[in-house]
């Protein structure tokens, strides 16, 4: 099956988000369609919720470019980190802005079954607003326990460079010192391509959950 697509929206709750979940994808269809990032924060927090850094955004735009898109395809909004749940408000004006402008016909989102919470809230409120749109929810392996994958897409073996590259730029998510970061390695994204590829038979995949597909 061919996929084609016009405008795809990537959402990310957290700076790090897409580039872990769905770079290979967007670099597959990133000659054939307008490709827009969607970040909703980019603090980080301690367990206490206390703001421990405001991340510099050149990591994030250097990321973009290496997944083959152009820095400005990356929009970055405020929302407070851990409490997402407490704002679906702001997050569903923010969804409802951009659905607006960009009127994308497909949106990519953390899994509605990801155990961390601001993924959740992030996909429970793009259920919401992109109502008339193709919706796939992808995978972030640190968060990822009950992913129920319907849709497998092959990358080419310059698709997966690209994920590995875009997601070695956040060298400030990989100090042991602040987190527990070892799935940001090339052997850990390198392997989850290698076992959803095994599902279909190709050296390299991403998979996605389909919450809603639209053809026309």
């Amino acid at each position: 099956m061919r996929l084609s697509f016009g405008k795809i929206l990537a959402l990310a709750a957290h700076l790090d988000d897409v580039e872990l979940g769905c770079a290979g994808f967007l670099s597959k269809f990133r000659s054939s369609a307008e490709i827009h990032l969607l970040a909703l924060s980019r603090e980080r927090r301690n367990s206490l919720g206390e703001v421990q850094e405001v991340r510099d955004l050149s990591e994030a735009h250097r990321a973009t470019r290496r997944m083959g898109l152009k820095k400005s395809s990356l929009l970055v909004e405020n929302v407070p980190t851990q409490l997402f749940d407490s704002h679906t408000q702001a997050i569903r004006e923010i969804l409802l802005h951009y659905n607006k402008i960009i009127q994308p016909d497909l949106v990519l989102t953390p899994s509605k079954n990801d155990i961390h919470q601001d993924h959740r809230a992030l996909c429970e409120q793009a259920e919401k607003v992109f109502k008339r749109v193709s919706l796939l929810g992808y995978e972030i392996v640190n968060s990822s326990f009950t992913f129920l994958p319907d849709l497998f897409v092959e990358l080419s073996e310059k698709d997966m460079a690209r994920k590995v590259a875009a997601v070695s730029c956040y060298k400030s998510q990989m100090n042991p010192s602040i987190t527990t970061a070892d799935y940001f390695s090339k052997q850990v994204i390198e392997a989850m391509a290698v076992s959803r590829g095994a599902k279909i038979g190709v050296p390299y995949a991403e998979a996605f959950e389909v919450y809603r597909f639209v053809v026309r």
